[in-house]
């Protein structure tokens, strides 16, 4: 089925000739053209046009065609009554152009009172999927109209509309609202719901009102209905409040207020109170974030989440990683970044939600200051940064101790004949720290730590010609030796990672290789990669007092640190060799695969494994799964899915599985029902959580282009 219609504000421009008439006008009365010479004011072609002077009126008939400002009306018969002021079209008027069009069976225009009626026809906006037809449309204002007995839709693209809202009487706003009563939503020609009033969206624009309702049931909170109320403040900000009632909890009210100053600047603060009734005490949670950039050189950042106790999160927040979080980290920053020179004012505060020692032994970082100059050439291939800190580290158990330090970084690469690039780099780091001792003496200790680390590698390649293609497989071998060592001084706290860093001496072997499928044409597609790396450590002098990693380590090292600290709860003090695996492998367009690795080779352990797996069709599949192993800390399976198994099915949803402890982290699942005409589905899902245990259910039902109901 074929829709044309026109938009009543294109109507109006096209049809109420107020150009023409302008330079008509005796007194405040309006003259209308004659008969005579309308045809010419509208353009007007016809199989037929007659005239009676008699009767005032002109007639055209066969084919009508109206050309106004580029725009074509067609119509198979136009009436004009010239002393009534009365323009009529009928027998099938129509209208189309790239945004919207309209097709009636009659349009009656009142030249004088610059009114318009139309009949027994639809209006279709195009850019909103949206079609509303009526019995009647009668102009009330510009762009906006009365209707009667309309119904309104966004199935376009349906042969016959899966669904509609059927409105009584009511009024429509182009670019605006549909508003009317005895309202009643209609699936497949079967009542669904009846509404006594409501209102629709008929544009893309933000407007205030309220939103669709949010319903859930859970065993933690009882049954759940969440009211939103959204406000635009100004064209630039707006306001989400929420009602949230929760059966087993009380109601917990809730705002939410955005703003965006530029493209690059933006902010939102979020607040939430609730008289809990299972926690039997007042609750709250109060967030902040903004950031302030753009192409000046100057920039300000702010993330502030703060509750008013360390399970606000664990009750009553939906998302996982805050489930699940040990500590929130707040953070506030300010500084300038030039091309060579950047200076930051800086602080942390850290909330231990579990805290493994007291929390008055937290540190923070209240505040800091850092001025850096960056990477910069000195002479020839010699590259040089520098950058200074001072912080005020404070507990509430022990005060305030402040730091200073001066971090030089230095590389110089050298080319060996051909093939072969040698990469010199020295880290040398000052460390002083200022503090009183119990008797209120003030202190002061100075270390120094030197990081230096010599590079040789190479790139070879070598071409394959297969069917239509070329593979290129390129390997990068390197060896790295690596020496850090305390030169001076010794740090009598440990509040971050370069206090007691290891002292060692490492030597790292490792290759890249990479495989590239070049087609006819040029075009060219990475199809794998495998990299292997091997640490091994001659010596390795560690603090066990420290449970913090080495900042001189790469990666993979430090991942090792991470490890030793959580099972051991400080660093291991064994020199170790370490082989670490990565591989990705994509034999399709659709298909990836990759792998990852750490096994240490004198202790026999793996540290990690973890294997992967997505294949993403871009249409109606996606799946991922991830294995991964960590030592003795966790075995998990993290699978999510997106599949259309049928046309009319679709399911979604992720599984996080312990397989150590055999349990379920989190398991969620969608299954939605989609009609042939895809314009509105219907969801049911159902999640389950740990910590606590808690099983939730929702319904989902959703209007192509109008909104939906449920979560």
């Amino acid at each position: 089925m074929s829709y044309k219609y026109l938009p009543g504000k294109a109507i109006i421009a096209f049809l109420l000739f107020a150009s023409i008439l302008a330079s008509a006008k005796v007194a405040s009365a309006l003259t209308l053209p004659p008969p005579s010479m309308i045809k010419n004011y509208l353009k007007l072609d016809a199989e037929k046009i007659s005239i009676s002077k008699d009767d005032a009126l002109l007639e055209a008939t066969g084919g009508v065609h109206l050309e106004y400002e580029g725009k074509e009306i067609s119509a198979g018969k136009l009436s004009y009554y010239y002393e009534k002021g009365v323009l009529v079209l009928d027998e099938g008027v129509t209208f189309t152009d790239e945004d919207m069009d309209f097709s009636f069976s009659m349009v009656s225009i009142d030249l004088r009172e610059k009114k318009s009626s139309f009949y027994d026809g639809y209006m279709h906006i195009k850019s909103e999927h949206l079609i509303v037809s009526a019995e009647r449309f009668e102009e009330l204002t510009k762009d906006k109209y009365k209707i009667f007995k309309a119904n309104l839709t966004t199935c376009d693209e349906c042969d016959k509309a899966d669904w509609r809202i059927k409105i009584r009487r009511g009024t429509l706003t182009l670019g605006g609202y549909a508003r009317g009563t005895g309202i009643s939503l209609d699936i497949r020609d079967r009542p669904f719901f009846w509404f006594p009033f409501a209102f629709f969206p008929a544009k893309t624009d933000r407007e205030s009102g309220f939103l669709v309702p949010n319903f859930q049931s859970s065993r933690t909170k009882g049954t759940r209905v969440i009211l939103p109320l959204y406000i635009v403040t100004s064209g630039f900000s707006d306001v989400t409040m929420n009602l949230d009632y929760m059966s087993k909890r009380g109601v917990k009210p809730e705002g939410e207020f955005r703003y965006r100053l530029t493209q690059y600047s933006k902010g939102k603060l979020t607040g939430a109170y609730i008289n809990d009734r299972d926690f039997d005490d007042e609750r709250f949670r109060v967030e902040y974030s903004t950031s302030v950039t753009g192409d000046f050189p100057f920039f300000a950042t702010a993330n502030v989440d703060y509750t008013s106790d360390r399970d606000y999160y664990l009750d009553l927040e939906d998302e996982i990683y805050l489930r699940s979080s040990r500590q929130i980290i707040s953070d506030i920053s300010a500084g300038y970044e030039g091309r060579d020179l950047y200076f930051e004012l800086y602080g942390t505060y850290i909330d231990d939600l579990f805290p493994v020692q007291s929390r008055s032994e937290t540190v923070q970082v209240l505040p800091a200051v850092r001025s850096a100059f960056r990477k910069k050439r000195i002479l020839y291939d010699f590259f040089a940064r520098a950058d200074l800190e001072v912080k005020n580290f404070y507990t509430s158990a022990e005060g305030s101790t402040q730091k200073g330090n001066v971090n030089v970084e230095a590389e110089l690469p050298l080319k060996l004949g051909e093939i072969l690039l040698l990469h010199l780099y020295s880290n040398l780091v000052d460390g002083f720290y200022y503090f009183e001792n119990q008797q209120g003496v003030e202190n002061g200790e100075n270390f120094l730590y030197w990081d230096n680390r010599g590079t040789v590698k190479t790139s070879l390649y070598k071409k394959f010609r297969l069917k239509k293609k070329e593979l290129v497989h390129r390997v990068e071998p390197y060896v790295t030796f690596q020496k850090t060592a305390r030169i001076s001084g010794f740090s009598p706290v440990i509040f971050e990672p370069v206090d007691r860093a290891p002292e060692k001496t490492r030597m790292i072997f490792g290759f890249r290789n990479v495989f590239t499928s070049v087609y006819e044409g040029g075009e060219m597609k990475n199809t794998g990669s495998f990299v292997v790396k091997y640490s091994f450590d001659f010596d390795r002098k560690v603090d066990t007092s420290s449970n913090l990693v080495d900042p001189f380590s790469e990666y993979f090292r430090t991942y090792q640190d991470q490890i030793d600290i959580a099972v051991d709860g400080f660093l291991s003090d064994d020199p170790s060799s370490d082989l670490y695996f990565e591989g990705k492998l994509l034999p399709s367009e659709r298909l990836e695969i990759n792998t990852e690795g750490f096994f240490d080779t004198k202790a026999g352990v793996v540290d990690k494994v973890s294997f992967g797996l997505k294949y993403d069709d871009k249409d109606t599949t996606f799946i991922s799964m991830m294995v991964r192993h960590t030592r003795t800390l966790a075995t998990d399976l993290n699978l999510s899915f997106d599949d259309r198994i049928f046309r009319w099915l679709r399911v979604r949803g992720w599984l996080n599985y312990s397989l150590k402890d055999e349990v379920i982290i989190e398991n969620t699942s969608f299954f939605e029902y989609i009609p042939r005409s895809e314009c509105w589905s219907f969801t049911f899902g159902a999640s389950r959580k740990t910590r606590p245990a808690e099983t939730s259910y929702s319904l989902f039902f959703s209007l192509r282009g109008l909104g939906a109901i449920g979560q």
